[in-house]
C-alpha cells in the first residue's frame, strides 16, 4: 500500500508548481514584448511576427488572421499574451 507523503513534501511540491507557473507566464510575457521590439527595430510588421511566433498551431493562427482581416493588427499580439 502506498503511503502519503509528509506535509513538508506536499507543501514543497505545491510551491514548486506555483513558482513554475509564474515563471512560465513571466517568460511568455517577456518573449512577446521582445519580439515586438525586434520587429519594430528591423521594420517588420508586428502582425507578421505574431503569426510567425504562433507556430503551426491553428488555435493561435486563426485569431491572428481574423484580427488582421478586420484591421485590428494592434490586437494580434494580445492573443498570444493570454
Amino acid at each position: 500500500m502506498h503511503k502519503m507523503g509528509s506535509a513538508d513534501t506536499i507543501a514543497f511540491n505545491i510551491c514548486t508548481f506555483i513558482s513554475a507557473l509564474f515563471l512560465l507566464e513571466f517568460g511568455a510575457d517577456k518573449f512577446i514584448d521582445h519580439t515586438a521590439i525586434v520587429s519594430r527595430r528591423i521594420g517588420v510588421s508586428q502582425a507578421l511576427v505574431g503569426l510567425l511566433t504562433a507556430g503551426a498551431e491553428w488555435e493561435e493562427v486563426r485569431p491572428s488572421v481574423e484580427a488582421l482581416f478586420y484591421a485590428a493588427s494592434d490586437r494580434v499580439l494580445s492573443f498570444f499574451a493570454c
